[in-house]
């Protein structure tokens, strides 16, 4: 489609030069050796790479860069799924995982043949990479679902701050995805002036989603460390278990008990990678005794659990007159790694958030 006025600056200076940008500090940048980050820059790097396509295919070529982006659509729809997967706890296995890049490869040969355009352009064809990218997307979304109650079960961090973020991202991406169908079936059946308008709208939205990908970017929070198959397997069990009934809750209190002296002693809520089956060592117990007692007498999560001992410490570092601890340093020292699940977690513990407890306190 042409590209002009404010749609035609989108393309040729916002998205290709904040995503470079992007791209540049992911890959060379401090945290630039983290899988997640790998994916994310990838994925700038493609973003971009398809905006400046779009300029030259309206601009300069005409269709001659068509295909290029036919075929680029079906490298980046995996992307998001799997900087999902990463950031939460579940690098990419090539040798398991290289189906996700195929339709690429197969396209991508496609498209070298002669007089593909021709068969593609202005046909059913063109909704395929939108497809295809919703596939992915709504699958990123279903594991983001299925995953953190599984996390929260095994693990005392997670990046809830990047997952709220990136789960912004993929819905305004699905929005986009929507919009760009919608402008092609409208294209095909005449109505050309109302499809231009919902193209833009679909390329505003892409803008949208660069400017999401920012905080992402920026932001310092540590992926999910790789969850091992035993931990799967044992988050999955805790997860499906019922209910515990006041037998079982009996049963566990002493063990519950043990575990709460323990931690007061060793302070190992500090440890911001403390985990279910470390602390379960320690606590001479398997990890299937320690979740149940903490699930059954606790009432929460193993995540839960250890986060309320964690803001207990915030609150003394808060109210400590002879220390000068900002926030920032307080959330660190208690053992977080996240701001928002220091702030979600205070504010449930205390009923009111960091900067209202240190006012009142100080």
């Amino acid at each position: 489609m042409p590209v002009s006025g404010p749609l035609f600056f989108l393309c040729l200076i916002f998205i290709p030069l904040l995503t470079i940008l992007l791209a540049l500090f992911l890959f060379l940048g401090p945290g630039k050796k983290r899988p997640d980050n790998r994916w994310l820059g990838l994925l700038a790097s493609l973003i971009g790479l398809k905006a400046i396509n779009i300029l030259i295919n309206g601009i300069i070529l005409g269709n001659n860069f068509y295909l290029y982006n036919f075929a680029l659509d079906f490298l980046l729809a995996p992307l998001p799924l799997l900087y999902t997967r990463s950031l939460l706890g579940a690098p990419f296995r090539p040798e398991r995982e290289w189906f996700h890049f195929l339709p690429f490869v197969i396209f991508g040969l496609i498209g070298l043949a002669p007089g593909q355009l021709v068969l593609i352009r202005e046909s059913l064809w063109e909704l395929a990479p939108l497809l295809y990218t919703g596939a992915y997307l709504g699958a990123a979304l279903v594991f983001i679902t299925k995953r953190l109650p599984i996390l929260k079960e095994i693990r005392s961090n997670i990046p809830d701050g990047q997952v709220r973020i990136l789960t912004l991202v993929l819905s305004v991406w699905a929005i986009k995805i929507a919009l760009g169908g919608a402008s092609l079936l409208l294209n095909f059946s005449g109505q050309a002036e109302l499809s231009v308008w919902l193209y833009a709208a679909s390329l505003a939205m892409e803008a949208l989603i660069v400017l999401c990908v920012v905080p992402l970017t920026l932001k310092r929070e540590e992926p999910v460390k790789a969850v091992s198959r035993d931990e799967e397997t044992l988050a999955a069990q805790i997860v499906q278990r019922e209910p515990a009934d006041a037998d079982i809750i009996r049963k566990n209190a002493g063990l519950f008990k043990q575990l709460d002296v323990i931690l007061q002693q060793e302070k190992l809520y500090l440890d911001p990678g403390l985990t279910l089956p470390q602390f379960s060592k320690l606590a001479d117990s398997t990890p299937k005794q320690v979740s149940r007692a903490i699930n059954s007498v606790g009432g929460q999560s193993f995540f839960d659990y250890i986060n309320g001992y964690r803001v207990f410490t915030a609150q003394e570092l808060l109210a400590d007159k002879d220390k000068s601890l900002n926030l920032r340093e307080v959330m660190y020292a208690a053992g977080f790694h996240s701001k928002h699940t220091f702030e979600t977690a205070f504010r449930k513990v205390s009923g009111m958030t960091p900067g209202q407890f240190t006012r009142k306190n100080r």
